[in-house]
């Protein structure tokens, strides 16, 4: 059974929460810090007039931050793979003694199929994190 989710152009944030069955954008950002293992932060901007809005999103190694904000419309595979090509750039966060930039280069080589299956674990790890977050 096809997955096109993870695929599906989404015009705003409640498109894109939607498609996935997110409650709000702290949701995306617990997806992403899964999915590259770093700190990332997801802030929505809204723009006046007729714009969109966009994902501003932010990868951290160390104190600095480096933006791979995404305006919408736009689709998951869009997003992770700006935030794919920010990561491959950086460094190793402090303390992990695995180069995020060797794992996340492959990201970028994913075919679409391959980037949907890292995505729906990496869903499945961030329902399952919220089921054990809402006992606390």
């Amino acid at each position: 059974m096809e997955d096109n989710r993870f695929t599906m152009v989404a015009g705003d944030l409640d498109g894109l929460l939607g498609v996935m069955d997110l409650d709000d954008v702290s949701d995306v950002e617990t997806l992403l810090i899964i999915l590259f293992n770093r700190p990332i932060s997801v802030e929505p901007l809204d723009w006046v007039d007729d714009d969109d809005g966009s994902l501003e999103v932010t990868v951290w190694a160390g104190d600095t931050g480096h933006l791979a904000s995404r305006a919408f419309p736009m689709t998951v595979v869009d997003l992770v793979r700006a935030c794919a090509s920010v990561v491959a750039e950086l460094a190793p966060v402090d303390g992990d003694d695995v180069d995020p930039a060797d794992g996340q280069a492959s990201l970028l080589a994913m075919g679409d199929d391959d980037l949907v299956v890292a995505l729906q674990r990496a869903l499945g790890n961030v329902r399952l994190f919220n089921i054990l977050d809402a006992d606390h």
